[in-house]
């Protein structure tokens, strides 16, 4: 027989997949659009390098991606400093030294 494990709270197996991959498809949406705005608000003041269909066309590849992985690396970032579970709290301080002598030899 199976044994029963308690439901965690955050998703786990195919749940989490599917979430990231939702996650990363919203995001590359809006990183693209962003670009796109960038890209034409800048073109009057681009030099002609910038203006070559080819550079826009791998602009618009390259950076969403690349915030993509920005935006993903500043979440780790935000969850390990909100949820640190050790002796550095995020913030700079460190919790006491636990006083707890039980378990030390003799």
């Amino acid at each position: 027989m199976a044994s029963i494990r308690p439901r965690s709270a955050t998703f786990s197996g195919c749940g989490y997949v599917l979430a990231v991959l939702i996650a990363a498809c919203v995001l590359l949406l809006v990183n693209g659009v962003l670009v796109q705005a960038a890209l034409v608000a800048y073109r009057p003041v681009a030099p002609a390098e910038l203006n070559d269909q080819r550079a826009q066309q791998a602009i618009r590849f390259l950076l969403p991606v690349a915030m993509l992985f920005m935006e993903y690396w500043l979440y780790d970032w935000m969850i390990d400093r909100l949820t640190s579970e050790g002796s550095d709290r995020g913030d700079g301080r460190r919790e006491a030294p636990s006083t707890d002598r039980s378990n030390s030899p003799s």
